[in-house]
């Protein structure tokens, strides 16, 4: 079923931008195929290949975070229930994130109180 929770937890509060300064920033994720993890900000800015030849995600925040295939388009979030972002990749230690912000700013969204 498709609905506006996350599973476990319950509907999200609103979007959290992620900035350079916020490095150890503690958040969550609950993946298809990882299942609940928690993790922090590793790094944020960075430029990662996607899939496809000479496409790349710009901007990309990185987290401490296992992620296997299958695992993206999985929310991240902090306590508040707070979107960051969705996992887009990901290796054995580490997951990557486009932020909340551009997606919306992407599709030209806007969030509806």
């Amino acid at each position: 079923s498709i609905n506006n929770s996350i599973p476990g937890f319950g509907v999200p509060t609103g979007i959290k931008t992620i900035n350079y300064s916020d490095t150890g920033y503690n958040v969550k994720m609950v993946g298809l195929k990882t299942g609940f993890s928690e993790g922090a900000v590793e790094r944020v800015g960075l430029t990662i290949p996607s899939p496809y030849s000479n496409i790349h995600f710009h901007d990309v925040i990185e987290l401490s975070i296992k992620s296997q295939h299958g695992d993206s388009g999985s929310p991240v979030f902090n306590d508040a229930l707070k979107i960051i972002g969705i996992i887009v990749g990901g290796t054995d230690r580490s997951a990557y994130v486009i932020p909340i912000n551009q997606i919306l700013d992407r599709f030209n969204c806007i969030l509806l109180n």
